[in-house]
């Protein structure tokens, strides 16, 4: 959030805030996902999905279509950062781009992608590296205090 002393204290989110994606029931397997968001799915007893589905990134490209080198990284994705909190009782999964192209994008070297488990938060960090997976890495939820 952004502050100013202007006219006294001042509050904004306007183009500070990280944009937020909601997952409910009415959503169709596979997902396509934002990678600069926070993706939440919600518990079935708050509307999100009561079966597993499939959360996925979308094809990562180099700004000329040559091979990847840090000069034609596709800009939208270089250093970009983003996480999922599963708060149902489902395991889902979190897939890079592929297979229906033959051009795998994997999560954490598996191109069936990596599980969320019911409970966790799943972050994750791209390199706008077409032929690099993603990395994400898994953290449980804080118990009650």
């Amino acid at each position: 959030m952004a502050r100013t002393t202007f006219s006294g204290p001042v509050y904004s989110n306007n183009g500070f805030g990280t944009p937020l994606q909601y997952i409910t029931a009415a959503n169709t397997s596979p997902i396509a996902i934002d990678p600069g968001a926070t993706v939440i799915i919600l518990s079935a007893a708050d509307g999100g999905p009561a079966a597993p589905v499939v959360l996925q990134f979308p094809q990562v490209q180099t700004i000329d279509g040559q091979p990847f080198n840090i000069l034609n990284a596709d800009p939208r994705y270089v250093g970009i950062r983003g996480a999922v909190l599963n708060y149902g009782g489902v395991v889902h999964t979190l897939a890079g781009f592929g297979p229906s192209s033959g051009n795998y994008q994997p999560v954490n070297q598996s191109n069936t992608g990596v599980d969320i488990a019911a409970g966790t938060l799943v972050q994750w960090a791209g390199n706008g590296n077409p032929t690099a997976a993603w990395a994400a890495a898994e953290a449980t939820l804080c118990a009650a205090a």
